[in-house]
Protein backbone atom coordinates (compact mmCIF):
# COMPACT_ATOMS: atom_id res chain seq x y z
CA UNK A 1 0.00 0.00 0.00
CA UNK A 2 1.11 3.42 -0.91
CA UNK A 3 0.16 5.86 1.69
CA UNK A 4 0.82 9.67 2.03
CA UNK A 5 0.48 11.03 5.50
CA UNK A 6 0.29 14.80 6.44
CA UNK A 7 3.63 15.56 8.28
CA UNK A 8 4.01 18.87 8.48
CA UNK A 9 4.44 19.30 11.83
CA UNK A 10 7.22 16.91 12.05
CA UNK A 11 9.89 18.62 9.24
CA UNK A 12 11.59 20.56 11.28
CA UNK A 13 14.23 20.16 13.57
CA UNK A 14 12.66 21.30 16.63
CA UNK A 15 11.19 18.66 19.16
CA UNK A 16 7.54 18.11 17.95
CA UNK A 17 4.49 19.20 20.21
CA UNK A 18 0.53 19.11 20.52
CA UNK A 19 -0.52 17.58 17.42
CA UNK A 20 2.83 17.09 15.70
CA UNK A 21 3.73 14.56 19.16
CA UNK A 22 0.28 12.39 17.66
CA UNK A 23 2.14 12.57 14.45
CA UNK A 24 5.56 11.20 15.07
CA UNK A 25 4.41 8.58 17.21
CA UNK A 26 2.13 7.18 15.04
CA UNK A 27 4.95 7.24 11.88
CA UNK A 28 7.11 5.45 14.50
CA UNK A 29 4.21 3.12 15.56
CA UNK A 30 3.72 2.43 11.77
CA UNK A 31 7.35 1.38 10.71
CA UNK A 32 6.91 -1.80 13.28
CA UNK A 33 3.46 -2.83 11.49
CA UNK A 34 4.37 -2.10 7.86
CA UNK A 35 5.16 -4.97 4.94
CA UNK A 36 8.10 -4.88 3.19
CA UNK A 37 5.61 -3.46 0.10
CA UNK A 38 4.25 -0.60 1.84
CA UNK A 39 5.78 2.58 1.18
CA UNK A 40 4.53 5.91 3.14
CA UNK A 41 5.08 9.58 2.01
CA UNK A 42 5.80 12.25 4.34
CA UNK A 43 3.75 15.50 3.19
CA UNK A 44 4.89 18.67 4.15
CA UNK A 45 4.81 22.37 3.44
CA UNK A 46 8.75 23.12 4.35
CA UNK A 47 10.88 23.69 1.67
CA UNK A 48 13.09 20.70 2.65
CA UNK A 49 12.54 17.89 5.22
CA UNK A 50 14.75 18.46 8.81
CA UNK A 51 12.71 15.93 10.80
CA UNK A 52 13.38 12.32 11.75
CA UNK A 53 14.12 9.56 9.56
CA UNK A 54 11.39 6.99 9.95
CA UNK A 55 13.28 4.03 7.48
CA UNK A 56 14.44 3.76 4.19
CA UNK A 57 10.09 3.08 3.35
CA UNK A 58 9.47 6.50 4.49
CA UNK A 59 9.96 9.26 1.33
CA UNK A 60 9.29 13.05 2.70
CA UNK A 61 7.54 15.05 0.28
CA UNK A 62 6.77 18.65 -0.22
CA UNK A 63 4.29 20.67 -1.25
CA UNK A 64 4.93 24.10 -0.38
CA UNK A 65 4.44 27.13 -3.06
CA UNK A 66 5.52 29.66 -0.66
CA UNK A 67 5.83 30.42 2.70
CA UNK A 68 1.75 29.85 3.20
CA UNK A 69 0.99 26.64 4.10
CA UNK A 70 -3.09 27.51 3.48
CA UNK A 71 -1.95 28.30 0.36
CA UNK A 72 0.39 25.32 -0.78
CA UNK A 73 -3.08 23.17 0.56
CA UNK A 74 -5.11 25.51 -1.70
CA UNK A 75 -2.89 25.30 -4.72
CA UNK A 76 -0.47 22.53 -4.72
CA UNK A 77 -1.29 19.93 -2.55
CA UNK A 78 -3.90 17.79 -4.67
CA UNK A 79 -1.21 18.17 -7.73
CA UNK A 80 1.42 16.74 -5.65
CA UNK A 81 -0.87 14.10 -4.75
CA UNK A 82 -1.97 13.25 -7.97
CA UNK A 83 1.73 12.95 -9.13
CA UNK A 84 2.61 10.30 -6.31
CA UNK A 85 -0.64 8.57 -6.57
CA UNK A 86 -1.08 7.09 -2.90
CA UNK A 87 -4.13 4.51 -2.33
CA UNK A 88 -5.21 7.07 0.74
CA UNK A 89 -4.16 10.14 2.20
CA UNK A 90 -3.86 10.81 6.06
CA UNK A 91 -4.95 14.22 6.94
CA UNK A 92 -3.32 14.04 10.69
CA UNK A 93 -4.13 17.47 12.28
CA UNK A 94 -7.88 18.45 12.15
CA UNK A 95 -7.93 20.06 8.75
CA UNK A 96 -5.34 20.08 5.73
CA UNK A 97 -7.47 18.27 2.82
CA UNK A 98 -6.85 20.39 -0.38
CA UNK A 99 -10.10 21.70 -1.99
CA UNK A 100 -10.24 18.43 -4.21
CA UNK A 101 -8.93 15.04 -3.10
CA UNK A 102 -8.12 13.01 -6.11
CA UNK A 103 -7.49 9.97 -3.62
CA UNK A 104 -9.21 8.25 -0.87
CA UNK A 105 -8.53 10.62 2.24
CA UNK A 106 -9.02 10.13 6.09
CA UNK A 107 -8.31 12.88 8.39
CA UNK A 108 -7.47 12.76 12.42
CA UNK A 109 -9.62 15.16 14.28
CA UNK A 110 -8.38 15.78 17.30
CA UNK A 111 -10.55 18.70 18.64
CA UNK A 112 -12.72 21.47 17.08
CA UNK A 113 -11.62 24.12 18.60
CA UNK A 114 -9.77 26.11 15.38
CA UNK A 115 -13.71 26.65 14.47
CA UNK A 116 -14.42 28.83 17.22
CA UNK A 117 -10.73 30.31 18.44
CA UNK A 118 -11.25 32.75 20.74
CA UNK A 119 -9.10 35.39 20.94
CA UNK A 120 -7.50 34.43 17.41
CA UNK A 121 -7.95 36.77 14.05
CA UNK A 122 -10.43 36.55 12.26
CA UNK A 123 -8.88 36.00 8.86
CA UNK A 124 -7.26 32.93 10.77
CA UNK A 125 -10.51 31.68 12.14
CA UNK A 126 -12.10 31.98 8.65
CA UNK A 127 -8.96 30.15 6.73
CA UNK A 128 -9.72 27.40 9.59
CA UNK A 129 -13.37 27.00 9.19
CA UNK A 130 -12.88 27.27 5.12
CA UNK A 131 -9.91 24.23 5.87
CA UNK A 132 -12.39 22.12 8.18
CA UNK A 133 -15.27 22.52 5.47
CA UNK A 134 -12.73 21.01 2.43
CA UNK A 135 -11.24 18.10 5.12
CA UNK A 136 -14.93 17.01 6.20
CA UNK A 137 -16.07 17.37 2.36
CA UNK A 138 -13.62 15.08 1.40
CA UNK A 139 -12.88 12.69 4.10
CA UNK A 140 -13.63 8.92 3.40
CA UNK A 141 -13.17 8.37 7.38
CA UNK A 142 -12.55 10.06 10.40
CA UNK A 143 -10.35 9.10 13.06
CA UNK A 144 -11.77 10.81 16.70
CA UNK A 145 -9.08 10.57 19.42
CA UNK A 146 -12.30 10.13 22.12
CA UNK A 147 -15.83 9.70 21.91
CA UNK A 148 -16.45 13.22 23.89
CA UNK A 149 -14.50 14.27 20.30
CA UNK A 150 -16.86 12.06 17.74
CA UNK A 151 -19.82 13.48 19.39
CA UNK A 152 -18.66 17.12 18.75
CA UNK A 153 -18.61 15.86 15.37
CA UNK A 154 -21.99 14.79 15.35
CA UNK A 155 -23.21 17.55 16.54
CA UNK A 156 -21.95 19.55 13.79
CA UNK A 157 -24.07 17.39 11.34
CA UNK A 158 -20.84 14.46 10.36
CA UNK A 159 -22.34 11.04 9.71
CA UNK A 160 -21.21 9.16 13.16
CA UNK A 161 -20.61 5.81 10.46
CA UNK A 162 -17.98 7.52 8.67
CA UNK A 163 -16.13 8.57 12.46
CA UNK A 164 -14.12 5.83 14.44
CA UNK A 165 -12.72 6.32 17.39
CA UNK A 166 -9.19 5.38 17.96
CA UNK A 167 -7.02 6.32 21.13
CA UNK A 168 -3.45 8.01 21.66
CA UNK A 169 -0.76 6.66 23.68
CA UNK A 170 1.89 8.63 25.45
CA UNK A 171 5.40 9.54 24.10
CA UNK A 172 6.78 9.19 28.19
CA UNK A 173 8.73 6.30 29.14
CA UNK A 174 9.81 5.86 33.00
CA UNK A 175 11.18 3.60 35.18
CA UNK A 176 9.81 1.01 37.89
CA UNK A 177 11.47 3.83 40.55
CA UNK A 178 11.11 7.37 41.13
CA UNK A 179 13.86 9.26 38.88
CA UNK A 180 17.19 9.69 41.40
CA UNK A 181 18.08 13.01 39.69
CA UNK A 182 16.07 15.47 41.62
CA UNK A 183 14.90 18.66 39.79
CA UNK A 184 14.22 20.34 43.48
CA UNK A 185 14.53 19.06 47.44
CA UNK A 186 10.86 21.04 47.73
CA UNK A 187 7.70 19.34 47.14
CA UNK A 188 5.91 20.49 44.03
CA UNK A 189 2.39 20.37 41.84
CA UNK A 190 2.66 19.91 38.46
CA UNK A 191 0.45 21.33 35.46
CA UNK A 192 1.65 21.08 32.12
CA UNK A 193 0.25 21.95 28.57
CA UNK A 194 0.79 24.60 26.23
CA UNK A 195 -0.59 28.12 28.45
CA UNK A 196 -3.50 29.14 26.63
CA UNK A 197 -7.11 29.76 27.81
CA UNK A 198 -9.12 27.01 27.39
CA UNK A 199 -6.37 24.91 29.60
CA UNK A 200 -7.28 26.60 32.41
CA UNK A 201 -3.64 27.68 34.03
CA UNK A 202 -4.68 31.01 34.88
CA UNK A 203 -7.08 30.27 37.05
CA UNK A 204 -5.29 27.10 38.34
CA UNK A 205 -2.21 29.76 39.00
CA UNK A 206 -5.10 31.90 41.05
CA UNK A 207 -6.54 29.04 43.02
CA UNK A 208 -2.85 28.29 44.09
CA UNK A 209 -1.78 31.66 45.40
CA UNK A 210 -5.31 31.78 47.17
CA UNK A 211 -4.53 28.57 48.56
CA UNK A 212 -1.38 29.60 49.68
CA UNK A 213 -2.84 32.75 51.99
CA UNK A 214 -4.52 29.56 53.91
CA UNK A 215 -1.68 27.20 54.10
CA UNK A 216 2.15 28.42 53.23
CA UNK A 217 3.64 25.24 53.17
CA UNK A 218 1.45 23.93 50.23
CA UNK A 219 4.10 22.30 47.62
CA UNK A 220 4.87 24.85 45.16
CA UNK A 221 3.57 24.44 41.61
CA UNK A 222 5.25 24.08 38.32
CA UNK A 223 4.14 25.32 34.87
CA UNK A 224 5.52 23.27 31.64
CA UNK A 225 4.82 24.37 28.36
CA UNK A 226 5.35 26.97 25.95
CA UNK A 227 2.95 30.11 25.99
CA UNK A 228 -0.08 30.20 23.37
CA UNK A 229 -1.26 33.45 24.60
CA UNK A 230 -1.18 33.37 28.48
CA UNK A 231 2.18 33.12 29.52
CA UNK A 232 2.46 36.62 30.20
CA UNK A 233 -0.46 36.54 32.67
CA UNK A 234 0.87 33.21 34.70
CA UNK A 235 4.79 35.07 34.62
CA UNK A 236 2.68 37.87 35.98
CA UNK A 237 1.07 36.09 38.74
CA UNK A 238 4.37 34.00 39.83
CA UNK A 239 5.81 37.33 40.55
CA UNK A 240 3.34 37.33 43.94
CA UNK A 241 5.01 34.10 45.08
CA UNK A 242 8.60 32.54 43.89
CA UNK A 243 6.64 28.98 44.78
CA UNK A 244 4.87 29.47 41.50
CA UNK A 245 7.20 29.31 38.85
CA UNK A 246 6.36 28.53 35.16
CA UNK A 247 9.24 26.93 33.39
CA UNK A 248 8.55 27.24 29.36
CA UNK A 249 9.40 24.18 27.47
CA UNK A 250 11.69 21.84 28.79
CA UNK A 251 13.28 18.82 27.22
CA UNK A 252 11.60 15.22 26.90
CA UNK A 253 14.02 14.07 29.35
CA UNK A 254 13.97 16.80 31.63
CA UNK A 255 10.10 16.50 31.85
CA UNK A 256 10.14 13.21 32.22
CA UNK A 257 12.23 14.02 35.47
CA UNK A 258 9.73 16.63 36.43
CA UNK A 259 6.74 14.09 36.30
CA UNK A 260 8.41 11.20 37.91
CA UNK A 261 9.21 13.51 40.97
CA UNK A 262 6.41 15.60 41.28
CA UNK A 263 3.92 15.34 44.60
CA UNK A 264 1.08 15.13 42.82
CA UNK A 265 -0.15 16.49 38.48
CA UNK A 266 -3.04 18.98 38.39
CA UNK A 267 -4.81 19.77 35.23
CA UNK A 268 -7.00 22.33 34.96
CA UNK A 269 -8.44 22.91 31.58
CA UNK A 270 -11.89 23.93 30.84
CA UNK A 271 -11.78 21.99 27.33
CA UNK A 272 -9.62 18.90 25.70
CA UNK A 273 -9.98 17.35 23.03
CA UNK A 274 -7.72 14.12 24.64
CA UNK A 275 -5.69 14.68 27.59
CA UNK A 276 -2.36 13.02 26.88
CA UNK A 277 -0.39 15.06 29.88
CA UNK A 278 -3.00 13.32 32.38
CA UNK A 279 -2.31 9.78 30.90
CA UNK A 280 1.50 10.50 31.34
CA UNK A 281 0.63 11.27 34.89
CA UNK A 282 -1.23 8.41 35.98
CA UNK A 283 1.60 6.15 33.97
CA UNK A 284 4.48 8.13 36.05
CA UNK A 285 2.36 7.05 38.98
CA UNK A 286 1.28 10.45 40.36
CA UNK A 287 -1.95 11.47 41.84
CA UNK A 288 -4.26 13.09 39.57
CA UNK A 289 -6.20 16.17 40.34
CA UNK A 290 -8.19 17.41 37.04
CA UNK A 291 -11.13 19.36 35.75
CA UNK A 292 -14.56 17.43 36.35
CA UNK A 293 -15.31 17.32 32.27
CA UNK A 294 -16.61 14.44 30.07
CA UNK A 295 -13.63 14.00 28.09
CA UNK A 296 -10.94 13.84 31.03
CA UNK A 297 -14.08 11.35 32.62
CA UNK A 298 -13.51 9.53 29.60
CA UNK A 299 -9.61 9.12 29.24
CA UNK A 300 -8.85 9.33 32.85
CA UNK A 301 -11.35 6.83 34.31
CA UNK A 302 -11.62 5.95 37.61
CA UNK A 303 -7.44 7.23 38.08
CA UNK A 304 -8.27 11.08 39.11
CA UNK A 305 -9.90 13.63 41.47
CA UNK A 306 -11.94 15.34 39.89
CA UNK A 307 -12.80 18.91 40.64
CA UNK A 308 -15.06 21.55 38.85
CA UNK A 309 -13.04 23.37 36.84
CA UNK A 310 -13.27 27.31 39.14
CA UNK A 311 -10.73 28.58 41.43
CA UNK A 312 -12.29 27.94 44.62
CA UNK A 313 -13.07 24.28 43.79
CA UNK A 314 -9.12 23.97 43.23
CA UNK A 315 -8.60 26.23 46.23
CA UNK A 316 -10.11 23.25 48.18
CA UNK A 317 -8.64 20.62 46.09
CA UNK A 318 -4.71 21.52 47.13
CA UNK A 319 -5.55 22.22 50.58
CA UNK A 320 -7.17 18.85 50.86
CA UNK A 321 -4.45 16.98 49.56
CA UNK A 322 -1.78 18.64 51.51
CA UNK A 323 -3.91 17.83 54.56
CA UNK A 324 -3.93 14.23 53.10
CA UNK A 325 -7.59 14.26 53.03
CA UNK A 326 -7.88 12.98 48.96
CA UNK A 327 -7.78 9.23 48.39
CA UNK A 328 -5.93 7.69 45.36
CA UNK A 329 -6.35 4.21 43.41
CA UNK A 330 -2.67 2.52 42.91
CA UNK A 331 -1.23 2.28 40.53
CA UNK A 332 -1.80 -1.40 40.02
CA UNK A 333 -5.04 -0.96 39.84
CA UNK A 334 -4.59 1.18 36.85
CA UNK A 335 -2.13 -1.13 35.05
CA UNK A 336 -5.02 -2.31 32.70
CA UNK A 337 -6.87 1.01 32.19
CA UNK A 338 -3.54 2.53 30.71
CA UNK A 339 -2.56 -0.35 28.69
CA UNK A 340 -5.69 0.47 26.40
CA UNK A 341 -3.20 4.29 25.59
CA UNK A 342 -0.53 3.02 23.30
CA UNK A 343 1.22 3.85 19.97
CA UNK A 344 0.91 0.23 19.16
CA UNK A 345 -2.79 -0.18 19.34
CA UNK A 346 -3.39 3.00 17.49
CA UNK A 347 -1.00 2.75 14.57
CA UNK A 348 -3.20 -0.46 14.07
CA UNK A 349 -6.38 0.52 13.92
CA UNK A 350 -5.20 3.58 12.08
CA UNK A 351 -4.05 1.02 8.93
CA UNK A 352 -7.07 -1.09 9.28
CA UNK A 353 -8.98 2.69 8.09
CA UNK A 354 -6.49 3.04 5.50
CA UNK A 355 -7.33 -0.27 4.17
CA UNK A 356 -11.21 0.56 4.38
CA UNK A 357 -10.43 3.76 2.66
CA UNK A 358 -8.49 2.25 -0.40
CA UNK A 359 -11.09 -0.53 -0.91
CA UNK A 360 -13.96 2.56 -0.53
Amino acid sequence: MKIAIEANLCAAQEQATGLGVYTDQLLKALSDIITPEDRIYLLHARKQWQGPDYGKQFEPVSYSVGSSQFVSIAFNLNKVLKKINPDIFHVTCNAGAPPISSVPTVTTVHDLFALSMQGVPLKTRLLMRLLFHWTFKNSSFIISNSEYTKQSLVSKGIDSKKIHTIYLGTQMEFSAELSTKKQTEQPYFLCVGALEPRKGQEMLAQAYLSALQINPHIPDLYFIGSDRGDGQKIQKLSEQSQKLKWLNFVSKAELINYYQNADAFIFPSYDEGFGIPVLEAMKAGLNVICSDIPVLREIAGFGAYFVKPEILAFREALLKYTAGELTFPDSASLKSHLDRFNWQETARQTMQIYRKAAKK
